[in-house]
C-alpha cells in the first residue's frame, strides 16, 4: 500500500536525521535542542501512519478473505477486531507516554555527555 510504503520511507527519513542530530558528534547541544520537538513531532506522525498501515492492512485482510460476510467465520474476524482495538490502544498509550513531560528522560547534569566514540 501507498501509505506503507510511505511510512517506511519516512521512517527512514527519521532515522537518518535522528542519527545525524543526535550521533554525530560535531554537532553541537543548540542544534540537537532545536531538533528534539520536531523529532517529536515527526515521531509521532509516521508512528500513527503505520498505526493506519496496520489497520488498514488488517481490513483489508478481512474484506479479502471475506470473514466480514461470512456467518461461520465469526471466530476470526472477532480476532481481527479484537487485534485493531488493541492496536489502537496501543497507540493511544505510546502518543500519550510521549506528549506527557512526566514520563520524560530526565537531564542528569552529574553524568555529563559520554560521546558514542571515544577520541
Amino acid at each position: 500500500s501507498w501509505i506503507g510504503l510511505a511510512t517506511v520511507i519516512l521512517f527512514g527519513l527519521q532515522w537518518i536525521c535522528g542519527f545525524v542530530a543526535f550521533l554525530f558528534p560535531k554537532l553541537s547541544e543548540n542544534i540537537r535542542k532545536a531538533y528534539i520537538p520536531s523529532h517529536k513531532f515527526w515521531g509521532k506522525f509516521i508512528f500513527i501512519f503505520g498505526v493506519s498501515a496496520v489497520l488498514m492492512g488488517i481490513t483489508e485482510y478481512g474484506i479479502f478473505n471475506e470473514l466480514f460476510d461470512d456467518k461461520e467465520l465469526r471466530n476470526q474476524r472477532n480476532m481481527i477486531n479484537i487485534f485493531g482495538f488493541f492496536v489502537v490502544v496501543f497507540a493511544v498509550i505510546i502518543v500519550y507516554l510521549v506528549d506527557n513531560d512526566h514520563f520524560q528522560r530526565s537531564v542528569d547534569n552529574d553524568l555529563g555527555h559520554a560521546p558514542l566514540i571515544e577520541q
